[in-house]
Parts: structure tokens; sequence; C-alpha cells
């Protein structure tokens, strides 16, 4: 902006001194005005600056009680421990729920068939048993052996006989091994179902756990946030 000052007087050496002290005092006075209203700014922000550091001690304060109360200043790393463990046990307790599903469907199988030991001998766990693989892989080398002794002996014969009564022993053998089979089969249902029973509630509880470090975080995050919102209002 420009300012004309214009004096008009009679006597020329006074129009210049009036004119320049005119002058010289605007120019004063626009100082004055402009250092009071610097002071009254720097006085404003100290006093603003003194209140945003009390506020940033107090938040900071209040973060700090809250890692003591909560024991939060290992709070990230007990949730990563969480939720790994927490899929592991995810993972077991698929694992465990289709081998109880499995060994509870051969169990009712078996046990519907009763003692029909050709139809028994069809299940896998029954199968795969290692009583019954032992006196199967006997029964058939005997009966091969009882096969080519039934080439050159007759039956009164007492290689015959003694063939014969070693064929019979086997067979009951094998039935006794079978039906031990559904026996141990019926016990790993038992035990499939109580390791399921077992990750179940471990999955519980760990839920549980991730669950209550989410709400610890809720509340950590809050005063995290509200701690670096007033570190920069006060380095502002």
């Amino acid at each position: 902006r420009l300012i004309d000052v214009n004096v008009t007087h009679r006597v020329p050496e006074l129009t210049e001194r009036i004119a320049s002290s005119i002058v010289a005092e605007y120019i004063h006075e626009c100082a004055e005005r402009m250092d009071a209203t610097i002071a009254l700014a720097n006085q404003s922000l100290a006093k603003e600056g003194e209140r945003l550091r009390k506020k940033l001690e107090e938040s900071e304060n209040a973060l700090q009680a809250y890692k003591e109360q909560s024991k939060a200043s290992s709070l990230d790393e007990r949730q990563n421990t969480v939720v790994t463990k927490l899929k592991e046990l995810s993972t077991k307790a698929t694992e465990a729920k289709a081998l109880r599903i499995m060994t509870e469907t051969e169990c009712s199988q078996a046990v519907n068939l009763g003692t029909n030991m050709g139809a028994l001998l069809s299940v896998p766990a029954v199968v795969k048993d290692p009583g019954v693989l032992a006196f199967q892989a006997s029964l058939t080398k005997t009966e091969n052996d009882f096969a080519a002794l039934c080439q050159r002996y007759r039956p009164k014969h007492p290689k015959y006989i003694q063939a014969v009564s070693q064929l019979a022993e086997l067979r009951a053998g094998l039935s006794n091994a079978v039906l031990s089979a559904v026996q141990t089969l019926k016990a790993s249902l038992e035990s499939a179902k109580a390791a399921e029973a077992a990750l179940d509630q471990a999955m519980r509880i760990q839920e549980a756990s991730a669950l209550d470090l989410s709400k610890l975080s809720i509340q950590y995050n809050a005063l995290t946030r509200e701690v670096e919102s007033d570190r920069a209002l006060y380095e502002a």
C-alpha cells in the first residue's frame, strides 16, 4: 500500500518537518503494534505449548500405566504367538476330526458285520492289523504247503493229519486276531474322540485368549495414537 502525506504551510521547512514527523510517528506506531502482536502471539504460543506439553505428559503416563497394568509391552509378540498357535490347533483339530470320522465309519462297519470273518477282512483297519497280517501270512504259506502235501499223502497219513490240525489252529488264530482287531478299532475310536474333544477345548481356550488380547490392543492402540497426536501438536 502507498500512503501520500501532503502538508501545506507557508513555511517550507516546517512542511518537511511536519511530513517527516507524521511518517516517523506512523512507522513507530506500526512497529509498536507489530511488536505487541508478536509478543501476544509468543505469549499465546508459549501458553499453548505448555498446555500441550502437559497433555503429552498425561497421555504418555496413561499409556505407560496401561502397559504396566495389562503387561502390554509385548502385546504384538503375544498376539503373533496366540494367532500362530491357534492356526496350529485348528489344523490339528481338522485332522483329528477326519481321523475320528474315518475310524467311526470303520468301527460301525465292523460292528455291523458281527462274526462274519470273510466280511470283516474287508474292513481296512482290520486287514492292516499286525496280528491279522501275521496270521494271514502264516495261513497262506501253510495252505500252499498243504496243497503240495496233498499230492503226496492220503488223508489218514500222520503228516496230512498234522497239516490239517495246523491249518485249523491258524484259522482259529486268525479269527481271534480279527475279533481282537475289532476291539482295537473300538479303542482307537474312543481315543480319537478324546483327542478331538481335547483339541476342541484347547481351541476354545486359545480363541478366548485371542479375544482378550484383541480387547487389550484396542485400548492400547487408542492410547498410542493419542500420544502420537499430542506429540505432533506439541512439536508443531
